[in-house]
């Protein structure tokens, strides 16, 4: 009977939707097991989003939440997941395989001397144990580790790889609150939050993609992606052609051998829609398709579809938003 946290992240007033992801996998697994999914989640403001975190199959909500928790503190955060984890003693816990997740993940193993198994895309509940699954060799691979038995493990799970199930009826929410750790003397002081620079966001945590094919001609042409990606906000992305080509680096990959990524917004330029690539990106919310081949497989993804020549559409695109929104042509 495993009793399972999941760490529940939010941005905007909202909680992030691989958070969710988590919370319908730990219900599923709980489902024939009789045990209890329990979130915990931190910040100022977020009581109001214990209902959403039922829906999702949290049985119970813990919520820290207080103004000094607006910003991610990671020893005032430690020490409050920390005194959390001691008092119900879960038998795994999931954290996004975010920035936040990923470093608070791993303090909590260090703190609390727990294995960690970071950037998991399965999870199964066996006899002899936790097993998971996680790619190694660059996704070449799968590592199946089994017999897990610790009497907590800690899991980091890549957002978008689980998928996210349609939330139930909320019966009962039960909303815990959870007494914030203040530390008297920290060596960290948080003093704001500086949003990073999309052209340097991990593709998973990116709301505005932009990818390149090859349909582009050349690497000389990757620049009109670049170029409305940074108007736009937005990530540069690549199918596996472009990054073998040298267009663009290996992290730029989306795709079978790449990272599977679901922005709210993913413009194809110049690509073709390969099964290897789809498989990626075809959750994405709304999908913008430039090819000028009619019968290119991608528009049957596509939300729009715009059936021209790519390198006549980007220019296009960019002097108009600069135009509309007299943007410099000196962009940093």
């Amino acid at each position: 009977m495993p009793d399972i946290l999941v760490f529940a992240e939010h941005r905007d007033g909202e909680v992030e939707e691989v958070s969710l992801e988590l919370l319908s996998e730990a219900r599923l697994i709980n489902r024939s097991n009789n045990g209890n999914v329990m979130a915990v989640i931190l910040g100022w403001g977020v009581s109001s989003m214990a209902a959403e975190l039922t829906a999702h199959g949290a049985n119970k909500v813990f919520a820290a939440d207080d103004v000094q928790l607006e910003h991610y503190n990671p020893l005032i955060w430690l020490e409050t997941v920390s005194g959390l984890c001691q008092r119900q003693t879960p038998d795994l816990v999931l954290l996004p395989a975010t920035t936040t997740g990923e470093d608070l993940a791993a303090r909590l193993a260090v703190r609390n001397d727990w294995p960690l198994y970071s950037r998991i895309t399965k999870i199964k509940f066996q006899r002899n144990g936790i097993q998971v699954v996680r790619p190694v060799y660059a996704g070449k691979l799968q590592e199946t580790i089994t017999g897990i038995t610790s009497p907590t493990c800690l899991v980091t799970v890549t957002p978008g790889v689980i998928g996210m199930r349609p939330a139930e009826n909320i019966v009962d929410v039960r909303l815990i609150p959870l007494d914030v750790v203040r530390l008297a003397d920290s060596s960290i002081k948080v003093t704001g939050f500086v949003p990073a620079d999309p052209r340097n966001l991990d593709l998973n945590e990116a709301d505005v993609i932009i990818s390149a094919g090859r349909g582009l001609g050349q690497a000389e042409n990757v620049a009109f992606v670049e170029e409305l990606a940074q108007l736009l906000g937005g990530a540069v992305a690549a199918t596996r052609v472009a990054v073998d080509l040298g267009w663009l680096n290996k992290k730029s990959q989306v795709g079978q051998t790449g990272t599977t990524v679901k922005p709210k917004l993913y413009i194809a330029c110049g690509i073709s829609g390969a099964t290897q690539h789809t498989i990626g990106m075809k959750e994405s919310t709304t999908i913008v398709a430039i090819n000028t081949d009619p019968t290119a497989p991608i528009f049957n993804l596509a939300d729009l579809s715009l059936n021209c020549d790519v390198l006549q559409l980007l220019p296009a695109l960019i002097n108009q938003y600069k135009n509309k929104y007299k943007v410099a042509d000196d962009l940093p």
